[in-house]
Formats: structure tokens, C-alpha cells, sequence
């Protein structure tokens, strides 16, 4: 990872930016208004020296991590709230759902369709460019909330992270609790979609086991020294395409931290003590009622066009015979 320091002045023209963009009408948020709208700001000298400096650390990345692709964030989180309005995010959901069908035997079901939509949505959270990124980052809520308070602060500490980005299939994210530096509970991170892989007790098994060697060899002996500060934290874990493990992050053991599939409230005990409890959805969950409305609309108008275009293609078929 590479971290780049804002500065106050570059906060506060993202910042405007970001209030500039809010006031601009649904309609123009999108297409050639946004491109002009962007080109606008972007030609402001902070703006642009901010984007020059970003992209110099990217390419440096690039080069350093021998990879095509980073993924940047701010110093607290990240633009995901923002990838709903990249173009190539909607087209890689659409096709996403297009393949499912085919597998589906003509039909997508809503499980595969989120699993499809929380594909294309991390996966549009990589890129090469700072344009692509600034192009986020100056619509996305979250950015511009964690900006605000930190130049609130007396001491101003902010930056960007740019790190290498690595593939991990949907369903190969854990969140973990660690309490008293002991491992004591782990769950699928993206919990409203059902895993074939973790539906399989081999497969969930072997993924599991594999999570807590690493937790014993790797993590543990990194963050667990005797005046170590880490004794409590919940910390996201993920599997790549290649088999290897990772630490994500670390998030406070509060709970304003998503308890995912526990409950901070109910099953404290659970999360502070052993022995390790696993936990994986078995069961599909009803997204249109537990995402955003903006994600929602956006779910079920592309599941609607896509098994419109099957029906089509079938009604062509046949009339063809």
C-alpha cells in the first residue's frame, strides 16, 4: 500500500465539489452533464494539481505492484456508494445476469442477480486512472462525510490509500471478531446472497480451516506483540482467485461496525468468547428490501430487461421454426 496526504485545500475543493454535484438535477448526473461538470472543477488549480499528484502515486503503484489495476480509498473508507453511477458498473451487471440466465436454464434468479450486482460493483472499484477515481470520489456521500469531519479537526489527518488490487469472488469475504486477541467468530461478509461453495460442508470446511491458520500463523503473530494495542477489533479477511489469504482491514470491536450476521446486542457473548462460531447464509435473502432504493431500482429494472430480451429471443425462435 501507498498513502498519499491530503492536504486541507485539496480537502475542501472535493468538498465543494462534492456540494457543487449534489446540486445538479438527477438528470445531469450522468453522461455528457456530468463529463462537462467534471471537466469544469477539474480545470480548478487545486483540483488539478490534486489529480496530478494522484496519478504520479497510481502509476508509481502500477509499476511497484506489477499490476494493471489499484483500488484507492480515503483514509477512513471508500467511493462504493458512487460505483452505482459508472456506466461500465451497470453494463458488467447486466451481463452478469445475461450469463446467469444462460446457466439458469433462461432465467436469472434474485440471488444470482445480487450476487451479479455485488460482482460488478467491487469490481468497479478498481482502476488506473486518478480521472476515474476523482470521478468517484466526488460523488460518493461517504467521501465527502469523512472530509467534512476532518476538516473539522484541529490537527487536519487525511489521505488517500492506493493499493494493489486483487480478484475475490463474491462469497470469499469473511468478517471476524477477535476479542481478547482470541479468534472467537467469523461469518460470510456479503450475507444476503447464498454461496454454492459454502453450501458445500467439504468446501466450508476446508475454507474455514485455511481462515483460521492464517488468523494463527500470520495475523496473530503481526498485531499480537505483548504491548500490541490490537486486543479487540473485527477485522475482514477474504480468499482471492488464487487461493491466497488477506486481511482487508481492521474495524473497531463496536458496535458501529456492521455485526453482519450477529448481533452486537444479543449475541455478545458469542463474539467475546470461544468456542469460534462460523456462520454462512443458507438461505437467500429478499434484496429489493434489504439494499438502498437507488440499488434496488437499479436491480430490478436490468432483471426485467434481461428476461424480457430471453422472452424475445425465444418468441423469435419459435416464429422462425
Amino acid at each position: 500500500q501507498v498513502s498519499v496526504e491530503w492536504k486541507p485545500i485539496e480537502a475542501e475543493a472535493m468538498v465543494k465539489a462534492y456540494r457543487t454535484y449534489e446540486k445538479l438535477p438527477e438528470g445531469k448526473r450522468g453522461g455528457k452533464d456530468f463529463e462537462e461538470f467534471y471537466k469544469e472543477i477539474s480545470s480548478e488549480a487545486t483540483f488539478s494539481a490534486m489529480a496530478s499528484a494522484l496519478q504520479s502515486k497510481i502509476t508509481e503503484c502500477l509499476t511497484r505492484f506489477e499490476c494493471d489495476k489499484v483500488f484507492v480509498k480515503g483514509s477512513s473508507r471508500s467511493a462504493k456508494d458512487a460505483v452505482i453511477e459508472v456506466p461500465k458498473m451497470r453494463q458488467d451487471f447486466a451481463a452478469r445476469c445475461r450469463s446467469a440466465r444462460v446457466k439458469g436454464g433462461g432465467k436469472c434468479s434474485l440471488n444470482d442477480a445480487v450476487v451479479g450486482l455485488l460482482g460488478a460493483g467491487k469490481d468497479a472499484m478498481s482502476g488506473s486512472s486518478a480521472e476515474y477515481f476523482l470521478k468517484l470520489f466526488v460523488r460518493s456521500e461517504r467521501i465527502y462525510q469523512d472530509l467534512t469531519l476532518a476538516l473539522d479537526m484541529k490537527e487536519f489527518k487525511s489521505g488517500w490509500a492506493i493499493r494493489e488490487w486483487v480478484d475475490v469472488d463474491i462469497g470469499m469475504e469473511f468478517r471476524g471478531f477477535v476479542y481478547n486477541q482470541k479468534f472467537c467468530a467469523l461469518c460470510q461478509y456479503d450475507y444476503l446472497v447464498q454461496i454454492p461453495t459454502l453450501m458445500d460442508e467439504k468446501q466450508r470446511n476446508e475454507i474455514v480451516a485455511k481462515l483460521r491458520k492464517f488468523f494463527k500463523d500470520s495475523v496473530a503473530p503481526a498485531l499480537h506483540g505483548t504491548k500490541s494495542c490490537f486486543r479487540n477489533y473485527v477485522a475482514d479477511f477474504a480468499i482471492d482467485t488464487t487461493g491466497k489469504c488477506w486481511i482487508i482491514e481492521l474495524n473497531p470491536f463496536q458496535e458501529s461496525t456492521d455485526g453482519a450476521m450477529f448481533s452486537w446486542v444479543q449475541e455478545k457473548k458469542t463474539l467475546t468468547s470461544e468456542p469460534f462460531e462460523f456462520r454462512h447464509q443458507n438461505k437467500p435473502q429478499n434484496a429489493t428490501v434489504a439494499v438502498a432504493s437507488k440499488w434496488r431500482a437499479l436491480l430490478q429494472s436490468t432483471l426485467k430487461q434481461v428476461h424480457e430480451d430471453s422472452s424475445s429471443a425465444i418468441t423469435a425462435s419459435t416464429t422462425a421454426t
